[in-house]
């Protein structure tokens, strides 16, 4: 998957792209933020955290330079296929999740699409697989610790973009179902407690790390209000 990943990246490596408008800024914010300014105070963009903290990784690993984010998309865009390999080995044949996990590959970096890289939609793809896993895991042990986490993932998946919180959401819904029609309805609040308490952790987090910057509002300004007129 890594060297799938490696040749299909090539197109959009900085020896042939330069970076466009979103990733340049997702790129200089990251810089900013490794410098000491706080994000949504000190620096400005009304994209939720997370592609800026993917962006600080890579960039406090590599250096300030293209080829940082870049080689950090190569690893991460084939994680994210070798997850789905994974989940699809569950379901099907080795030989048919090998195909499956190439076909999204493809997809995911077919340049049209992927254009020059460093995109929410990208890195919100893993988080989601792993909440998909976790609903089947789940199905199939009705471990607590699978809900926390699929409540836990739901929301980082919606720290790169607000509206993926619906993968999540909409898995606790199907899952909440199941536990009713299997005759398990008393079960339904304890479950729902679980997917909160997971919820809650790196919401917890949020309100802390802003809070105590006496930066909470101007996070809530730039992450909510602000898309709600855009």
């Amino acid at each position: 998957m890594l060297g799938i990943s490696y040749v299909l990246h090539i197109p959009s490596s900085p020896f042939f792209a330069t970076m466009q408008a979103d990733s340049g800024t997702f790129a200089f914010t990251a810089e900013r933020m490794l410098d000491g300014d706080l994000l949504y105070r000190d620096v400005w963009d009304h994209k939720p955290p997370g592609v800026y903290w993917i962006n600080a990784l890579a960039l406090s690993i590599g250096g300030a330079t293209p080829w940082s984010i870049w080689w950090l998309s190569v690893v991460y865009v084939a994680a994210t296929s070798f997850v789905f390999f994974r989940l699809l080995s569950e379901l099907t044949s080795r030989r048919y999740a090998a195909v499956g996990a190439i076909i999204l590959l493809v997809t995911i970096l077919y340049p049209a699409f992927f254009q020059d890289g460093n995109f929410t939609e990208i890195y919100s793809l893993l988080p989601q697989l792993l909440i998909i896993i976790c609903a089947y895991v789940y199905l199939r042990s009705l471990g607590k610790k699978w809900i926390i986490s699929l409540g836990f993932l739901t929301v980082i998946t919606a720290l790169f973009k607000q509206t993926y919180i619906a993968t999540g959401l909409a898995a606790v819904v199907v899952l909440a179902i199941f536990q009713w029609k299997t005759g398990r309805w008393r079960a339904v609040g304890n479950f729902i407690g679980s997917f909160l308490a997971g919820a809650a952790l790196p919401l917890v987090f949020i309100l802390i790390y802003w809070g105590a910057k006496d930066a909470l509002y101007e996070f809530i300004d730039a992450v909510f209000l602000y898309n709600f007129e855009y």
